[in-house]
């Protein structure tokens, strides 16, 4: 009997493994956490005053109030960058004076440029500067984007590092940002896209108030109401063209 009593405890041991549902391993659950992680963009510089709302997921949200100018990039997504299909949504209310950029930002490196995909902006078209230069436009994500360059410079008027501009032509707050379509471009016209660093959707202010909340990863529900994109640029670009370029990708 104690024979039989310890087949019988072996197999029903055995039925009970076979029978459980399988237990995630330790990897599994690391590409899950990985899956469910946004790497959080939050710079300012002194002059800077704003509120940062941390949310669960890729949410966040953002007050600011700098009547007096300052320096913030705040957002959410990936680091190291990548070609996805970078979903978002959200709302972006920038004040009646506000200089302020709704943006997929991020950097390359080797070497070192900023860049930008404009989806949306308050008073201050981020192309209206007198050393920027286009390069014609594209058709991305439902909608055309113009490609421009200009170089940013310390105070002495040295040559840091380019900045890689997309403006949508009609502004919007919220769809599919296809990232590989804006590298392909920028690379079209002769633009270096090397290493990948930071890729965020995020607001950059720089003065105004105003306040936005996004949620990198989700796509809006509804329709995206979108606007045209003023033309007018606060320092007319000059040798530039009028973007009447195509840029095949």
């Amino acid at each position: 009997m104690l024979f039989a009593k310890s087949v019988l405890s072996l197999i029903t041991a055995a039925t009970a493994v076979v029978g459980a549902p399988s237990q995630p391993s330790e990897a599994d659950a690391l590409i899950v956490k990985r899956q469910n992680t946004f790497y959080e963009k939050n710079w300012s510089n002194d002059q800077a005053v704003l509120t940062w709302d941390d949310r669960p997921g890729g949410a966040f949200a953002v007050n600011w109030s700098q009547p007096n100018g300052g320096n913030f990039v705040v957002g959410k997504g990936y680091n190291p960058g990548r070609e996805i299909a970078f979903n978002y949504s959200g709302t972006f209310t920038p004040g009646s004076n506000s200089n302020t950029y709704l943006a997929l930002y991020g950097w390359v490196y080797n070497p070192t440029a900023e860049y930008y995909v404009i989806e949306n902006f308050g008073v201050h078209h981020p192309a209206g500067h007198v050393n920027s230069s286009c390069y014609g436009h594209f058709e991305s994500d439902g909608g055309t984007y113009e490609i421009w360059r200009k170089y940013q410079t310390n105070a002495q008027g040295v040559v840091l590092f380019p900045q890689y501009w997309a403006v949508r032509t009609r502004k919007r707050t919220g769809g599919t940002i296809t990232t590989g379509n804006f590298f392909a471009a920028w690379r079209a016209v002769g633009f270096t896209l090397n290493r990948q660093g930071e890729q965020v959707i995020g607001i950059e202010g720089q003065w105004g108030s105003g306040r936005a909340t996004l949620t990198a990863g989700t796509l809006p529900t509804g329709t995206v109401r979108e606007t045209a994109t003023p033309t007018t640029r606060t320092n007319v670009p000059v040798g530039t063209g009028t973007c009447t370029a195509v840029i095949e990708i």
